[in-house]
């Protein structure tokens, strides 16, 4: 659900197939919905950076 309506996510997360909303404060589902939606990284950025940090190294 990367990059989906933070709104959304917390409407989904309140329903009855998560019930996130009986164990989470209103503040606590927003941060969440917006994790979701904005805050997750593509781990393949993170392998490439790490392989381009290894690359540079090794020409050290």
């Amino acid at each position: 659900m990367a990059g989906a309506d933070a709104g959304k996510i917390m409407a989904t997360l309140q329903s009855s197939s998560h019930l996130f909303g009986a164990v989470l404060k209103h503040r606590d589902l927003q941060d969440l919905a917006n994790f979701v939606s904005y805050g997750q990284i593509d781990p393949k950025v993170i392998s490439d950076i790490l392989a381009h940090m290894q690359t540079l190294q090794e020409r050290l």
